[in-house]
């Protein structure tokens, strides 16, 4: 489910900043700046009922700026322009599937921003009754 969740995340920075490459886990170099990076950080369960689940997840979005000069406009502007497109909106992962996301915080760095987030999401469990006990009462 995470790499779904991740996966959505993805797909989502590729269409808003389609020339900023997006990485799910860390690179220790090679990388292009500007770029962002999604770190899961934990995962909790929560039974509701004996058909849905909750699933909280906690991640960090980093995004490390390009321009060495005017980093803190450039880290102000990608921490709005993330809370507008990501903060408390429904995301869709497949047509059964949806997830939303809740700010935690943003971290301005000198040279990058952390955006931690929790993302909740409801997980149905597709499991029938077994109604077949009812074919054995007998009743007088």
């Amino acid at each position: 489910m995470i790499k779904k969740i991740t996966g959505a995340i993805t797909k989502i920075l590729k269409n808003e900043f389609n020339n900023i490459d997006v990485y799910s886990t860390d690179i220790e170099a090679g990388y292009n700046l500007p770029c962002f990076f999604i770190k899961c950080n934990s995962i909790k369960t929560e039974k509701l009922s004996s058909k849905i689940d909750t699933l909280y997840i906690n991640l960090d979005i980093l995004y490390a700026c390009e321009n060495k000069e005017q980093n803190q406009n450039e880290c102000f502007e990608m921490a709005e322009k993330l809370r507008n497109l990501l903060i408390d909106k429904y995301i869709k992962i497949d047509d059964d599937l949806t997830f939303q996301i809740y700010e935690d915080s943003i971290d301005i760095e000198n040279d990058y921003i952390s955006v931690s987030v929790d993302v909740e999401m409801y997980l149905i469990k597709d499991t029938e009754e077994d109604l077949g006990y009812m074919e054995n009462i007998i009743i007088d």
